[in-house]
Order: C-alpha cells, then structure tokens, then sequence
C-alpha cells in the first residue's frame, strides 16, 4: 500500500520501495496547471490563431483511473513530517529538524522559517498568500516569502486537521471540534461540535457538505451546509468501516472523498453515495500522512496526490491517481 495514517511511533521504517524518481528539470518554463496526461480531450492550445491558452483536459468521472493505473515515486530532495502544502508559483513547504521548508518540483530550496518546532498538517492561502500551520496547539501564519511568522490563534486544544476554506476562513479540527479562524481578526468559531472526533476535512465539490474524518469508530461525517457555510443540522454518518484512524482526507473533482487511515494500512475512496473501496492497501513503511493534490504548476501535477511519508525518513512520494482536486478550473462531465 502507498498511503497510510500516522499513530504513534513504531520501529523505524524501511526503505521505501517507489518506481523511479522525478524527470530532470525542465530547461524551460513549465505551462500551468499541469495533469499527468490529458483525460478526454486532446490538451491542444486550441487552432490556429486563438491566444495560445492552454485548454485544461476534462474529467470524465465514469471512467476513472483503476488502483492497478496508479504510479508512485519520491520527489528528491524534498522532506516533510506530518503535512505539506502549496502555492500558486510552483512551491511546495514541508518540514525537516524543527523548520518550515520550501522547495521546487525538484528539490531546489531550503529553510523558509526556521525554529517552529513539531508541526501537524499544513495549507496555504491563495487570498491572504500565506502558509498556515498547526504547531502545538497554535495555528501560525507564516509568510512564504520572507518566512516571517506570527501566532493567528492560540489555546486550540490538540489540533491536527487544518485547511482554507471556501470563505478563505481557517478551518481546524482538533480532535473534539472543528472551529474556523478569521485570518484578519484571528477570531475563532465554532462549526462542528460533539458528534465523532473530528481530525481532518473537506467540502464536496458544490460547496454544499463539509465531510470529516475521525478517530476511534471508523465512521466518516458529513454536514449540510447553506450559502455562508453554516451547518443547516447536525452532522450524519456519511460512511462507515473506514478503518479507525483516519489521517488524511481530501476530495476530488467527481466528488469521491479520500481517506488515509492507519488501522489497516489503508487509503480509501469513498463515492458521493457513500461506498467505500480501498484504493491503495501499501505496507505500513509506505504509510503516507496526510493527503495535497498537487498545484499544477512548475512540474507538480493536478491529477497527483503528495503525501509526507514519516515512516519512510520524512520523505514525500508523488501518487499519480488520474483525477485532479474539488476546485479544479477544468470541465468535468459525467458528475454522479
């Protein structure tokens, strides 16, 4: 298997097994977003004559990619611990001896702010430009240009889960709630409480469902949500027999939720209806924390999943799954 959720600490990993590394870099501009290979259509700019801009390839949700069509390899030179992120200028931030990194597709980089200490899971901001960080039991704002950081809200319990939401508000989960931060105020509201043991998240394609993962049973939730990302009622069970531990989890353009989960070693797709099926089943040392579609641009792909791999030397392998994030600009037909 080749995803997996992180408990505690075990034995020290294995080597990795992983196909062969990234291309070399490119002597020339790489074109954004990028997938791994066009999905219907063609991938021409267009005829003769139009603007050159690149027409993105449609997703055709009826014929996803199969587990046996997934591809895997380490992205060298690059390291994180529980979460990684990026940006829209071809960055990826990690983590490596106590310090927030920052590298290209091909592990050109290094230290962006040093001195953090442990982290959990990491997302960046296209509105505010900046990289949020849960460390303790702080959520931090760091900037990604100069690395200077500051402390957006504090006294979060546990918190693990984090990501920007739809309203560019900071969601975070910590084990008992899900609260969201304001990123100009650091104003903290509660969205999600008393139901399951909320750990990770993320909202269906139409914005209209806020799915979480927990600890403990196995069950992944969803709430319904209205026009400001309210909750409209409590949470439901949105799938069960998704192991127990769920450390990662993330939405695609069709709106199958993926979860990483540790009990069985295991990364699951789980349908819009609700059925679940294992996608990959790797051994524990491939075990892969957390869960970021890739930008699209300066070589990462949109149609890959990156995953930290902290039984595997804190490195990050590239998962090529044949279908890109929630939020991708492109055409998707076929939608269930």
């Amino acid at each position: 298997m080749l995803l997996l959720v992180l408990m505690s600490c075990g034995e020290p990993a294995e080597t990795v097994p992983v196909t062969k590394g990234p291309p070399p870099a490119p002597t020339t501009p790489v074109p954004k977003p990028t997938a791994s290979k066009p999905t219907g259509d063609t991938g021409s700019t267009g005829a003769t004559g139009d603007t050159g801009a690149e027409v993105l390839p449609t997703v055709d949700c009826a014929a996803l990619p199969l587990p046996a069509n997934v591809a895997a390899s380490v992205v060298t030179g690059t390291s994180a611990y529980h979460g990684l992120a990026f940006d829209d200028a071809g960055s990826m931030f990690g983590f490596s001896n106590g310090n927030v990194m920052k590298w290209d597709r091909y592990g050109k980089g290094g230290v962006l702010s040093p001195g953090v200490g442990g982290t959990e899971q990491f997302d960046w901001s296209p509105t505010t430009g900046m990289l949020y960080v849960l460390a303790g039991s702080d959520l931090l704002e760091i900037d990604t240009t100069k690395g200077g950081r500051s402390t957006l809200a504090s006294g979060l319990g546990g918190p693990y889960g984090v990501k920007v939401g739809p309203d560019e508000k900071i969601y975070v989960a910590n084990w008992q709630t899900i609260v969201r931060v304001d990123p100009a105020t650091g104003a903290v509201e509660t969205v999600v409480a008393g139901v399951g043991t909320p750990k990770v998240m993320d909202w269906s394609p139409d914005l209209t469902k806020l799915y979480f993962g927990t600890v403990g049973s196995g069950a992944v939730y969803s709430v319904d949500l209205d026009a400001s990302f309210n909750p409209v009622a409590p949470p439901v069970v949105f799938a069960t027999g998704v192991g127990g531990w769920h450390d990662g989890l993330d939405v695609d353009a069709c709106g199958n939720v993926y979860v990483a989960e540790f009990n069985n070693s295991a990364m699951y797709r789980i349908t819009p209806s609700g059925t679940v099926n294992v996608l990959f089943d790797p051994p524990l040392s491939s075990y892969g924390h957390g869960i970021q579609w890739g930008s699209g641009v300066g070589g990462w792909l949109l149609d890959a999943i990156y995953v930290p791999q902290p039984y595997g030397g804190n490195t990050v392998t590239e998962v090529i799954i044949g279908v890109p994030r929630r939020t991708y600009p492109g055409p998707v037909i076929n939608y269930p």
